[in-house]
């Protein structure tokens, strides 16, 4: 079975219809509520080739935030990739890209998605650059094992793109003082 999906914010009570569900906003992860309101948790709303939708609150560890960390998420399980063997040259929505395949063992994976059975194939594909520090992630593809013989893998594609564009985030968070406009340190200046 395929499924889409789409990440945003849990949609909240509106206030003005009760029991009524708030928008849950657009793709972009935007909640559609007023501006500086709090976003509701986030979700990610399932959609199976038969049109049927479910949505479910993310895990905190499968959030944008947590899959792209620089100290966890992609990069640590693609760090613990074994047996990498670099297959061939492709050009992903215009991109050159170097396709790589690798095997993850099943005891890193199973800190992302705990009851994995066996290692998880993986082909991941990163930018064709000379410096690897410039080097970008821009899919990362998986074959998760059957849990028992009946079953079939389960495949994940994830696509990343949007590389180092401005992201709008907003926050209920105080914001800290700015320390340059500290008066105690100042001197004044002439007609004061």
């Amino acid at each position: 079975m395929q499924y889409e999906f789409e990440i945003g914010d849990k949609p909240e009570e509106n206030p003005g219809s009760p029991g009524g569900p708030r928008s849950p906003g657009d793709s972009n992860g935007n909640s559609g509520g007023s501006p500086g309101s709090p976003a509701g948790d986030p979700v990610v709303t399932l959609t199976d080739s038969d049109d049927e939708t479910t949505t479910q609150t993310l895990p905190d560890h499968f959030t944008p935030a947590s899959l792209l960390a620089p100290d966890g998420g992609l990069r640590t399980l693609l760090g613990d990739a074994t047996d990498l063997d670099t297959e061939s040259r492709e050009d992903i929505d215009g991109v050159p890209a170097w396709r790589v395949s690798a095997n993850i063992p099943q005891e890193q994976m199973s800190q992302l998605l705990p009851g994995i059975p066996d290692d998880v194939a993986a082909k991941f594909w990163v930018t064709d650059s000379e410096d690897a520090a410039e080097r970008t992630l821009l899919r990362v593809w998986l074959q998760v094992p059957p849990r028992t013989p009946n079953e079939g893998a389960v495949l994940v594609e994830l696509g990343l793109t949007g590389h180092n564009e401005p992201v709008e985030a907003s926050s209920t968070a105080a914001t800290p003082p700015d320390d340059t406009n500290d008066t105690n340190d100042t001197e004044p200046t002439e007609g004061e």
